[in-house]
């Protein structure tokens, strides 16, 4: 037994020493969706410590919102949106973060899930804030698939498969009869309850709160779904900014995947549209500048 601890010990350090002084993979890799998931709170939570916060605009969504990009604004920008899961977890974090940024961006697509607190437990505990040989990113066969993926994969954009024709207008009609249906209103109503709780937390800590939809299919932004989402979160949060999908498609029509989705030049695109609406938040490091959004109709 006290060699098999020996042994333990050893490797354990062993390990440490590599994570902490061996060579970085380029991008980290996991294994699924939800450690990919948790590798982005556990990363939040980690930067939110800091003596002054790392990131003064934070976004939180859906899948739609995870295929944004903010590489050149990596020292301010955080996406802390979510695969098969929704704003109000992301919410949830900041709530119980350290320190609050400057702005939260809350994508309103999706208000059909509730927060994920088993996704945060598991994200939160304490052994990954104080070690990373603990942190999901480290796992040793995590850690082999971000050193594989750094080798072989150079170009970040390789990683996106655009789907054929065919298949992406298969996806999209699969979509639409499920948009032509409204959530029910128990679901509706509970969710909107928690989104307004958690809204006034964030903002109660200085936090600036700012709403936006991202676009989807074209025939699906008047849906009833579509239109039942807006108005619940117009209803919900009658004086706070809203940025429209018109504000962030700036005249484009663009394509999704799946009718929800947007292909990987049509993300780059809202990317740098949004871009500009919170430019401000980070190049005023030490004094805020203030921000002035387009008023949704």
């Amino acid at each position: 037994m006290r060699n098999s601890l020996i042994i333990a010990a050893v490797i354990l350090l062993s390990y440490s020493l590599f994570l902490a002084y061996g060579p970085k993979p380029a991008k980290a890799k996991m294994q699924s969706q939800w450690q990919d998931n948790r590798y982005a709170i556990e990363t939040y939570l980690r930067d939110s410590k800091t003596a002054v916060t790392r990131y003064q605009v934070v976004l939180v969504g859906s899948s739609l919102t995870k295929r944004l990009s903010f590489d050149e604004d990596s020292q301010c920008v955080y996406n802390l949106a979510f695969n098969g899961d929704s704003a109000l977890t992301g919410l949830s974090v900041i709530a119980d973060s350290y320190k609050p940024p400057r702005a939260v961006f809350v994508e309103i697509n999706v208000p059909s899930l509730g927060s994920n607190q088993e996704l945060i437990a598991q994200s939160s505990g304490l052994l990954p804030q104080l070690s990373a040989i603990f942190r999901v990113e480290n796992m040793p066969m995590n850690l082999a698939i971000s050193y594989l993926y750094s080798s072989r994969n150079r170009d970040a954009d390789r990683d996106v498969i655009e789907v054929t024709e065919p298949v992406r207008l298969n996806a999209i009609a699969h979509q639409v009869p499920g948009y032509k249906n409204t959530l029910p209103l128990d679901i509706l109503n509970k969710n909107m309850s928690e989104f307004d709780r958690l809204v006034r937390v964030i903002e109660s800590k200085g936090a600036r709160i700012i709403f936006f939809e991202m676009p989807i299919f074209q025939n699906l932004e008047y849906s009833p779904r579509a239109v039942q989402t807006r108005e619940a979160f117009h209803g919900t949060f009658p004086n706070h900014e809203f940025l429209t999908y018109q504000d962030l498609a700036k005249g484009e029509a663009f394509k999704t995947s799946d009718g929800l989705h947007l292909l990987r030049n049509e993300a780059k695109s809202v990317s740098s549209n949004m871009r500009g609406y919170f430019n401000n938040f980070c190049t005023a490091q030490n004094s805020y500048q203030g921000f002035s959004a387009p008023q949704a109709k």
